[in-house]
């Protein structure tokens, strides 16, 4: 039930097939981001010799203006006369005419090149904002990539643990640090992975050994996880274990959101107007639901009637299967079709000597965002919940073949104690044997 739940939290609507390519994509970005550091590094060198260079140019042809306006001071150009016939210069006047043209010449041409210098820095600024630009556009799309890409990473991680694989996800997770250095996400899935495959005892010394990681990240996920081993250990957490944080205060929504299961987990509320739980909303909802009716807290309980419509509406056989538990609970099993979304009016007989409709077949969508080796058991539990009330409300041949195709099923102890139930035998108890890694736990007789 835990390892669904964090899949759903940390992961989303992540596509963990989509992992692979993702990396690719962060590796190119990666090298694009140290080439274009490397080029930065360069125009911002060759900037500043631009920029030394036009100030020595403007300078130089400042001086050699100034000089021409001395000379012009000290030689002042005689008055242009008009007709066809001028006089001649003499030898002195002619001498001072060639000086006067060579500095303006001179002024002119260093002039020229202060302003070449001049296109020349400005050239190199504007590749030097290009090139920050797209570092800039560069460490965006790092960002957002690597936040897609650790949501889907932790949707990978989980389906392994969840599909009891867990020995392979520590090579996998030291084989991304380079390339995710320094990662919380790393860190966490590290732990969790080991708390959720092999158990607390696997769980502490991983905590300890990548606790200096997770303190650095600004995200309380030291404190995620101590929670978490509490909750599998069955012990009720306090809040000041766990902390008080606004959602503000979370830079990734993938640990807000599992920030709020826990919460909901430990029986509190949580933040229903965070745009960040997204689709995560209606698990944390039924959750807290059901905390509510097995705590006692009838102020916080929606009508079973109106939770029972809420639950087929949302169309999640996760969430439909919390809302069952929710009912059975509060002694209401005769709403779970109403939650499970089947009408009993709509389902028809059939014709000749045809089939009644399979249960399993009311639940074909697999629920988004949940362990794929964990959906078929999910189902079954949905389909167990059904037939409780199916005995009293179903048509005596639909309950019939329903309870002939139960056989079939996959078994848990929820299974064996719906089995013993519709059909009256105390002795299928036996089979219940108190496994603690089962979505429903049941008490071993």
């Amino acid at each position: 039930m835990l390892t669904g739940l964090a899949c759903r939290s940390l992961g989303g609507a992540a596509d963990p097939t989509a992992a692979e390519l993702t990396q690719r994509r962060l590796e190119q970005l990666q090298a694009q981001h140290t080439e274009l550091l490397k080029a930065l590094s360069a125009l911002k060198a060759d900037l500043g010799i631009a920029a030394a260079n036009e100030l020595q140019a403007n300078h130089h042809a400042r001086q050699a203006e100034l000089d021409l306006e001395i000379f012009e001071q000290q030689y002042p150009a005689p008055p242009p006369r008009r007709g066809l016939f001028k006089p001649r210069l003499t030898p002195e006047q002619q001498q001072i005419e060639r000086r006067r043209a060579e500095l303006a010449a001179l002024a002119a041409n260093l002039r020229a090149e202060a302003g070449h210098v001049a296109k020349e820095v400005k050239h190199t600024g504007e590749l030097l904002k290009h090139s920050e630009e797209q570092l800039a556009w560069t460490l965006n799309e790092r960002k957002q990539l690597n936040n897609l890409f650790e949501e889907q990473l932790a949707v990978y991680i989980l389906n392994m643990v969840a599909a009891g694989q867990y020995s392979r996800v520590p090579p996998i997770l030291t084989k991304l640090r380079p390339l995710a250095r320094g990662s919380g996400m790393l860190a966490l899935l590290a732990v969790l992975a080991a708390l959720l495959g092999e158990g607390v005892e696997t769980a502490l010394p991983e905590l300890g050994d990548k606790k200096t990681v997770l303190n650095q990240h600004p995200d309380p996920l030291d404190k995620l996880l101590a929670a978490l081993i509490a909750i599998v250990r069955g012990r009720q957490l306090t809040r000041q274990e766990l902390g008080t944080f606004a959602s503000e205060s979370f830079q990734s929504p993938a640990f807000l959101r599992l920030y709020q299961l826990v919460r909901v987990l430990a029986g509190w509320d949580y933040d229903e107007q965070s745009p960040a739980i997204g689709y995560l909303a209606p698990t944390l909802y039924a959750i807290s639901q059901y905390q509510a009716a097995v705590s006692g807290a009838g102020d916080r309980l929606r009508p079973l009637e109106e939770t029972a419509e809420w639950a087929a509406e949302s169309k999640d056989i996760v969430v439909q299967v919390i809302c069952g538990q929710l009912l059975l609970a509060a002694d209401r099993p005769e709403l779970i079709p109403r939650a499970a979304g089947i009408d009993w009016t709509a389902i028809r007989p059939p014709k000749r000597r045809g089939r009644w409709p399979e249960l399993m077949s009311f639940f074909e969508d697999a629920p988004s965002a949940w362990p794929a080796s964990l959906v078929e058991s999910w189902r079954a539990a949905l389909c167990c919940q059904v037939l409780l009330a199916a005995k009293q409300q179903a048509p005596p041949e639909l309950y019939e073949q329903w309870l002939a195709e139960s056989y079939n099923w996959p078994k848990s102890d929820f299974y064996w104690w719906t089995l013993a139930t519709v059909k009256e035998e105390p002795t299928l108890l036996r089979e219940i044997r108190g496994d603690i890694r089962q979505f429903i736990r049941v008490a071993p007789v």
